[in-house]
């Protein structure tokens, strides 16, 4: 038992302790709750970019292929302007699906792992704290 749990002399101080403890624990699963959706999320607007992404690279290159074919004119022109609007989208959905996303997505990684560093020895805690209770009121009724 923690050398802390040990010393506890009454049942009052223990309820108050798990009563903490339990708003602890619920504020930090609370927490990760939110970090994990906030992950869920990115990962869905990564999947979106590379999607887009891919239309992108796809319209781009029909594109491509009609400039090869077509005649001098202002239909021409506008292809070329909307080629140049394709390849700056291409290459903006590229840096934003390789930049940050997965800096964002790290960081979400990284918070949930430190919340749930936090809430195991947490959750260990308490029930130890309800052990320490249950020996108390023993104590108790033997007395």
């Amino acid at each position: 038992m923690n050398e802390v749990i040990s010393i506890i002399e009454s049942v009052a101080v223990c309820d108050a302790s798990i009563t903490k403890a339990n708003e602890r624990l619920t504020e930090l699963m609370f927490k990760k709750g939110v970090e994990e959706h906030r992950l869920n999320k990115l990962l869905t607007t990564k999947e979106n970019i590379a999607e887009d992404l891919a239309k992108a690279i796809q319209e781009l290159d029909a594109v491509n292929t009609q400039l090869l074919t077509m005649p001098e004119g202002p239909e021409k022109e506008e292809l070329i302007t909307e080629q140049y609007r394709l390849m700056y989208r291409k290459r903006s959905l590229a840096e934003r699906a390789n930049t940050d996303s997965i800096t964002s997505m790290v960081e979400s990684w990284i918070e949930i792992g430190m919340y749930n560093g936090q809430i195991d020895p947490l959750t260990a805690n308490i029930a130890e704290l309800e052990t320490k209770k249950a020996e108390l009121m023993n104590k108790a009724k033997a007395a």
